[in-house]
């Protein structure tokens, strides 16, 4: 039995604040642990695609990195399907 659960037992009867839930605000949850954990990987995603950029005009600028482009573009597009696939699940579990 988890912890959330013995405490709602064991609660006096007068006491109605719901520990399993955080409480709404205009219709909305308010901004929970998964929420928060979801943002921080959408912004670390977003440096990643960025540097990914900056690597590729890099790459392209210098001639003796020409041959390592695939590096930049491999982080920039697995950063960008990732944000992408990010994004929609957010998106989706918003609209729930």
């Amino acid at each position: 039995m988890t912890l959330i659960r013995q405490l709602q037992r064991r609660r006096p009867p007068g006491l109605s604040i719901d520990l399993g839930r955080p409480l709404p605000a205009r219709g909305r949850p308010v901004l929970t642990h998964a929420a928060a954990a979801r943002t921080l990987v959408l912004v670390l995603l977003a440096a990643v695609f960025v540097f990914g950029l900056i690597g590729i005009a890099v790459a392209h600028g210098e001639e003796a990195y020409r041959a390592f482009v695939w590096v930049p573009r491999l982080l920039v597009a697995a950063s960008g399907l990732l944000i992408f696939i990010s994004l929609v699940r957010a998106v989706r579990r918003w609209r729930r």
